[in-house]
């Protein structure tokens, strides 16, 4: 077809164009995607059964992790940091579960009891406080 054809009949090349964009849109209710990466996945593939395995032992795949690195961990200023940073992410309506080392439980147990306490009760104050946290990690 030549290029001239299309210029000389312009309305007949544009409602043609039309006919067949309404004819493609008539389908669009009917397209279905898809939104789940699963779909995607290959059979068999050694990084699928790693995939699989995980989701076994850790239950889902939906976690996010923010780490920070410090030369001691268990100063005042760190600890309030993680605390702070802690109440921050809590407050937020964009997160279903915050563990931290400022709200887990420390699980402390003997031969016949076993006690459950907030490992962090509050900011330690003193050395031995800072110390005795540490040990208890």
């Amino acid at each position: 077809m030549d290029v001239s054809f299309i210029t000389r009949h312009h309305k007949l090349s544009l409602t043609i164009s039309i006919l067949v964009a309404l004819i493609f849109c008539s389908f669009a209710p009917f397209v279905q995607t898809v939104n789940n990466v699963d779909y995607f996945r290959l059979k068999d593939h050694p990084d699928q059964k790693f995939y699989e395995s995980f989701q076994e032992i850790f239950g889902n795949d939906e976690f996010f992790v923010i780490a920070f690195q410090k030369e001691d961990i268990f100063t005042q200023q760190n600890l309030a940091l993680l605390k702070n940073i802690t109440s921050d992410l809590e407050s937020t309506d964009l997160a279903r579960d915050i563990a931290s080392l400022a709200n887990v439980d420390n699980i402390i147990g003997g031969e016949d009891y076993f006690k459950v306490e907030p490992f962090l009760y509050s900011l330690p104050e003193t050395k031995e406080e800072l110390e005795f946290l540490e040990v208890r990690l």
